[in-house]
């Protein structure tokens, strides 16, 4: 059977692909779309793209994310590949990696040091120290471990049980 390709054309201009949705994940298949040689549109319904990644000016010179606090899962392949850095992103890793004010004016906070973060919830909850140990350093694979099947077959559900001796 032969190949056939599709065009969409708008104006006299032919696209070879169309990407619905100027979020990150819209831009980086339309960037990786067009390195492939592909001449590609990407419709947005907003005035801007960049979806949860978009900036806003807090005050001038002061640029946050409106909404994306993390990239956490921005695969560093995708950085190199699309040559971010030529195009001014840098990324840097925060000393604090989650912050959970309580109404009592206490907070959690998880570190990206894992000994600084056991320490914090030893004093906060008492616990014996091993045990915190434990669960600081074994929680995020935990999560990983309980989100990579469920990514993988997002219809199907799943029961994510660990045994662990202490």
């Amino acid at each position: 059977m032969a190949e056939t390709k599709a065009r969409v054309t708008n104006g006299g201009v032919a696209w070879d692909a169309v990407v619905v949705g100027g979020g990150h994940n819209g831009l980086v298949t339309a960037a990786y779309l067009a390195k492939s040689g592909l001449r590609t549109l990407v419709l947005e319904r907003r005035e801007r793209v960049g979806g949860a990644a978009d900036t806003v000016e807090l005050g001038p010179g002061i640029r946050v994310p409106a909404l994306a606090h993390t990239v956490g899962r921005f695969r560093p392949s995708i950085h190199r590949d699309l040559e971010l850095k030529r195009h001014g992103l840098s990324l840097m890793a925060p000393d604090v990696r989650l912050f959970a004010p309580s109404p009592d004016g206490s907070a959690v906070v998880l570190w990206g040091d894992v000994a600084k973060t056991a320490e914090g919830l030893r004093a906060r909850s008492g616990a014996r120290p091993r045990r915190v140990k434990v669960v600081a350093t074994q929680a995020p694979r935990a999560v990983v471990r309980a989100a990579k099947p469920a990514a993988t077959h997002p219809w199907r559900q799943y029961r994510v049980t660990e045994s662990q001796n202490n």
